[in-house]
């Protein structure tokens, strides 16, 4: 998987979206309109910048419908929003050409002189480009979506479980030579669009796919558990916050062979590991 050159594109700017100022406490402070509408215009200016270098280099125009890139992976705290953002790509690229009246666009045309900031939150922009989009995303990003939507929100590791659900999901001849968009997000915030190219070499990928081989396996031999006995590991962990001294009551029968263990953390904060 090689990392496309000089087409790498960052957006930044100082919020109090998703943070956590409160250090007795494990859980952040989160505002959630605040937070989707800092992702979504995180990733409008990200798109882009990447499309302004990446046509220079790589391609003569990029849209979500022609091809030019054939994936896309997107930092996902839950899918619904990575669908949208994906459909605001099409939205992005209407507002980007002018071609209002280009039929690929009918769909949003009516929305081409609402003023920038109505179109984060409203409603009926949203289900135009979702409707509009679902074709290309049923192809182009749920591939990518096993573990998101298998394990929720992995924070900083998101991006990455898409990328591993994309290369698990989608056969290697069909890998070969594709482009992947990839879109990561941090609150605060921090974003950057990147995209990587799939070696042309079918046995230079076997080691990756084989790696992935097991990944709906893994993911079925997880335990069920109740939502009761998920609230009380909650609770456990609420009462361990910052404590010490200090011993975890987490069975070991319940790791996987070789894992390492917080045994105790003791009266001068020192934490103690075994496997």
């Amino acid at each position: 998987l090689v990392m496309d050159k000089g087409v790498r594109a960052h957006y930044m700017a100082h919020c109090y979206d998703f943070y956590k100022p409160d250090m007795d406490s494990e859980y952040p402070v989160v505002d959630g309109a605040l937070s989707i509408k800092c992702y979504q215009e995180a990733l409008d200016q990200c798109y882009k910048n990447y499309k302004k270098k990446a046509s220079a280099l790589y391609y003569n125009a990029l849209t979500i419908q022609n091809g030019a890139a054939e994936y896309f992976c997107f930092h996902s705290p839950f899918t619904k929003l990575v669908q949208k953002s994906f459909g605001r790509l099409l939205y992005n690229d209407m507002m980007a050409t002018g071609d209002h009246a280009n039929p690929l666009y009918s769909s949003l045309a009516s929305f081409a002189d609402l003023a920038y900031e109505k179109s984060f939150g409203n409603r009926e922009l949203e289900r135009a480009y979702v409707t509009a989009t679902q074709g290309l995303y049923a192809k182009r990003v749920e591939p990518g979506l096993l573990l998101p939507k298998n394990l929720g929100n992995n924070y900083t590791a998101t991006l990455y479980c898409c990328l591993a659900s994309l290369l698990h999901n989608i056969p290697k001849d069909d890998l070969l030579g594709k482009r992947v968009i990839m879109f990561s997000y941090g609150s605060g915030l921090a974003a950057c669009m990147f995209s990587l190219t799939v070696t042309r070499d079918a046995d230079k990928l076997t080691g990756i796919k084989s790696s992935l081989a097991s990944l709906t396996e893994r993911l079925n031999s997880r335990t069920k558990i109740s939502p009761d006995d998920f609230l009380g590991l909650l609770k456990s962990r609420d009462k361990a916050h910052n404590k010490a001294p200090y011993n975890p009551e987490c069975p070991v029968a319940d790791m996987f062979p070789g894992s390492y263990f917080l045994e105790s953390v003791d009266e001068k904060y020192r934490r103690h590991y075994k496997r």
